[in-house]
């Protein structure tokens, strides 16, 4: 089992919302439970989830801002 937490990007796997990228904003760890929230027709909702239906994405490598100082 992963462990999530608040702010932690995920992407939902199966169900109504499969392939939409969400950001975790509650974690119910006794019922195995996510809110997260998808962006429907421009607004944010609030979707109730279950662990096995999501996937934590990887946070990418820090990269720099690019600059035309050169």
């Amino acid at each position: 089992m992963q462990d999530f937490k608040p702010g932690d990007t995920v992407r939902i796997k199966s169900g109504h919302f499969a392939s939409f990228i969400s950001a975790v904003t509650t974690v119910d760890v006794v019922s195995g439970i996510l809110v997260v929230e998808v962006e429907v027709f421009g607004k944010r909702t609030p979707v109730e989830v279950l662990f096995s239906e999501v996937e934590k994405v990887p946070e990418p490598a820090y990269k720099p801002p690019r600059t035309n100082l050169n």
